[in-house]
């Protein structure tokens, strides 16, 4: 099998980063909002600053991982013989031989699609990852989704079902040549 790699998206990286810094512009101006008497009564001061330093730090933290992606120099997911190796997240898990391999399945969330990668040893893949906010939210996807490697085409050059049958394809014929 001749390695396929699909390369990372910078155009889709870049509009992700757009939005990034849209949404901590978003999350500044919250936090510098004063509440008038004729505001909603939900729309108390805790609750805008709770929300505004969530939005700040969490599209922050997305924007750095968007910025470190437009720079690098790898593929965003790798597909051989050994199996695959998926870069195109800041969650990405390392290599996964394809014996690991059980099923290729989709999933959505907030009108985001997710291949999972479900594997017979997921806490070893947890466990494996070198910096614990990876680990935690590996295991936060384990927990929600039976496992902790999902993949989105979101910053790939790829679409969604192409990348799905491409995956569930060549899993297919390693369990069909035995080699799984």
């Amino acid at each position: 099998m001749i390695p396929i790699e699909i390369p990372l998206s910078k155009s889709k990286l870049t509009l992700m980063l757009v939005g990034c810094i849209a949404f901590v512009a978003l999350g500044l101006w919250m936090f510098s909002y004063q509440p008038t008497s004729g505001d909603p009564p939900w729309m108390i001061r805790p609750l805008i600053v709770t929300a505004s330093i969530a939005a700040t730090v969490f599209f922050g933290f997305c924007g750095f991982l968007a910025i470190k992606k437009l720079n690098s120099p790898l593929p965003g997911l790798i597909i051989n013989n050994e199996g695959i190796t998926n870069y195109s997240s800041g969650l990405s898990a390392g290599p996964i031989p394809w014996k690991d391999i059980l099923e290729v399945k989709t999933t959505s969330a907030l009108s985001q699609s997710f291949i999972l990668i479900m594997v017979s040893n997921p806490q070893e893949h947890i466990d494996r990852q070198p910096s614990a906010i990876k680990r935690k939210a590996m295991t936060v996807n384990y927990k929600t989704y039976g496992t902790p490697v999902c993949i989105s085409a979101n910053g790939l050059k790829s679409n969604f079902n192409d990348l799905y049958r491409l995956l569930t394809e060549n899993l297919r014929q390693k369990k069909s040549a035995g080699l799984v």
